[in-house]
């Protein structure tokens, strides 16, 4: 098989043909580490981090396209000298046509999923192995990830103090809200009580607007 996945206590396995990838949930981060041929390498990326929105890009392997040009080249080569000399054999310059024929065959009808998790900045922080089909443990793995990034977030910066800055925790309730880990109700009721502890802060001159943009 040319792709495989498991996923058992927290930790994500993916296999394709030539690199292996794991994702493992610890308290507030995700450990991704990949291994292929250019080598091996370890990442840790934070909760924060993490986007909630699902992007899934289609691709094909260029490199294919690049090997049927290559030997499509080298078989107009050889018919030129099969052409300019006497007696010479265009069967291997033809073999050399079928096989660039299905190369680019190969790189317009084969294509991969690559599911990423990404951020308001469209930024790839979680990228997954290509894939071609469904992919149940990936899946499986990223709704306990969102489970548990969305409780550390809540316990990490949705508590309301009047010990702390009104201005960072209403951030931090803004930063809640924009990473969909509250709903706009709850944040405006979040937002309200925030006010009832600053009755200051809400003498606010005339036109003043918060938006959440």
């Amino acid at each position: 098989m040319l792709y495989q996945e498991h996923f058992a206590g927290g930790s994500l396995f993916q296999r394709s043909l030539f690199s292996t990838k794991s994702f493992t949930i610890t308290d507030h981060k995700v450990q991704v580490r990949e291994k292929n041929l250019a080598g091996e390498r370890t990442m840790l990326v934070p909760f924060e981090e993490i986007g909630r929105d699902r992007l899934v890009s289609l691709h094909r392997k260029p490199e294919m396209l690049v090997l049927a040009a290559l030997v499509l080249g080298g078989s107009l080569l050889g018919f030129y000298d099969a052409l300019s000399s006497a007696g010479g054999s265009v069967e291997g310059p033809l073999e050399c046509v079928v096989a660039a024929v299905v190369l680019a065959l190969s790189f317009f009808i084969t294509q991969q999923r690559t599911l990423r998790l990404v951020n308001d900045e469209q930024k790839g922080l979680v990228l997954f192995l290509p894939i071609k089909g469904e992919a149940p443990a990936a899946e499986e793995f990223i709704r306990v990830l969102l489970k548990k990034r969305d409780l550390y977030l809540r316990q990490q910066y949705g508590h309301l103090s009047h010990l702390l800055d009104y201005d960072l925790q209403l951030n931090r309730l803004t930063f809640l809200y924009k990473a969909s880990v509250i709903s706009q109700a709850e944040f405006m009721a979040r937002r309200e009580k925030l006010d009832a502890l600053f009755p200051q802060k809400t003498d606010m001159p005339s036109g003043f607007s918060f938006s959440l943009n």
